[in-house]
C-alpha cells in the first residue's frame, strides 16, 4: 500500500501503534489484518523502510505492538526506542521476541529467558483475569519461555508470555495462529498492558467457567470532589484492577491492583490529582470489566 512509501510524511492518526521490521522480514500485513479484525484502530512503523523510530513519537500512542518474529533485539537504536517508550510509559508488547545475547532485554525487564522450546498450544495463566480460561492452539512451533514478571500464557510447565510492568514480553509470535486466534491474541495483550475499555474482550467470548457474579456499583458520592468510593462485588477470589479513564479512552490512573476475596468491596479513590470533568472508572476481573462514569468536580 501507499504506506510502504518512506518518503511520505508521517502523522499520527490513530490510538494504537505497531512497529515491524518490514512486509518481506516480519510479515507487516498480517499483523495488520490481525488489529484490524480485532478493531483496533493503528499506524504503523516499518524500520527498514522507514528508519529509527522518533523520539518525538516516543509517547503519542495509548499502546504500541512491536512484533520482531524471530529476530534478536541487538540494534542500539532499536534498544533506545523501547528505552524512550518504557520511560514515557507508553505500554508495549513485545511479541516472538528473541534473547537478546548479553541480556540487556532480561535486565531492563526484570525477566529471565529460559530457552526455545518446541509448543503446541498454550493456555491462560488462571491468576490472569484477561488471559484465564483462554487457550491457543497451533502446529508444533519453536517459542521463547521466560520466568519472572506476571505469568499471562504457559503450556501448563513454561511461562511463554510474561508482564513486566506495562511491558508484555511473549515468546509466541501472532503469526503461528489462525487469523481468529491472532487477532484474539493481538487483542488481549494491548488490553493486558494498557486495560483501555475499548479494547476489553467480550465476556461472551470468553469460554471456561467464570464467577457467577461480578458487579460495579455507582461511583460515589457523584459528582465527586476530593474522594469517591468505588464499589464492586466478585463472585470468588480474582485478581482485580481499578482504573480511570477519561473521555477519549486513555487511562489517566491506575487507582489499584490486587486480589479480592469473594464478596462486597470497596475502595477509597482520591480525585484530588485530576483536573474537572467526565471519567471512566474500570474495573476489570475474571468475568470481563465494567466501567461506570463519574464526575470529578472541584
Amino acid at each position: 500500500g501507499a504506506w510502504h512509501v518512506s518518503s511520505r510524511p508521517y502523522a499520527v492518526n490513530h490510538p494504537y501503534l505497531l512497529l515491524t521490521w518490514s512486509q518481506s522480514a516480519t510479515n507487516t500485513d498480517a499483523h495488520r489484518d490481525a488489529l484490524s479484525a480485532a478493531g483496533v484502530p493503528h499506524d504503523y512503523w516499518e524500520f527498514d523502510v522507514r528508519g529509527q523510530f522518533p523520539d518525538s513519537l516516543a509517547d503519542a500512542y495509548r499502546g504500541v505492538v512491536w512484533s520482531w518474529d524471530d529476530r534478536l533485539l541487538t540494534r542500539l537504536e532499536d534498544r533506545a526506542t523501547l528505552g524512550r517508550l518504557i520511560d514515557s510509559g507508553t505500554p508495549v508488547v513485545l511479541l516472538g521476541t528473541n534473547l537478546s545475547p548479553d541480556g540487556w532485554l532480561e535486565s531492563t525487564l526484570g525477566v529471565s529467558h529460559l530457552g526455545k522450546l518446541q509448543l503446541d498450544g498454550v493456555s491462560g495463566a488462571e491468576s490472569d483475569s484477561v488471559w484465564a480460561a483462554t487457550a491457543f492452539g497451533f502446529s508444533f512451533t519453536m517459542v521463547s519461555v521466560w520466568a519472572g514478571g506476571h505469568a499471562a500464557l504457559t503450556n501448563g510447565d513454561h511461562v511463554v508470555a510474561t508482564r513486566a510492568g506495562d511491558v508484555l514480553v511473549s515468546g509466541l509470535s501472532p503469526l503461528a495462529l489462525d487469523a481468529a486466534g491472532r487477532a484474539d491474541y493481538l487483542r488481549r495483550a494491548l488490553y493486558a498492558v494498557t486495560g483501555s475499555p475499548d479494547l476489553a474482550p467480550s465476556p461472551t467470548s470468553v469460554p471456561g467457567d467464570r464467577p457467577a457474579e461480578f458487579e460495579l456499583a455507582p461511583v460515589f458520592p457523584n459528582p465527586a470532589s476530593g474522594a469517591a468510593v468505588i464499589r464492586f462485588t466478585v463472585g470468588g477470589p480474582a485478581d482485580v484492577r481499578i482504573e480511570a479513564f477519561d473521555l477519549l479512552g486513555r487511562r489517566v490512573e491506575s487507582i489499584w491492583r490486587g486480589l479480592a476475596p469473594r464478596g462486597a468491596h470497596e475502595h477509597r479513590w482520591l480525585t484530588t490529582g485530576l483536573p474537572a470533568g467526565v471519567y471512566f472508572v474500570s474495573v476489570s476481573g475474571p468475568a470481563g470489566v465494567r466501567s461506570t462514569p463519574v464526575i470529578i468536580a472541584h
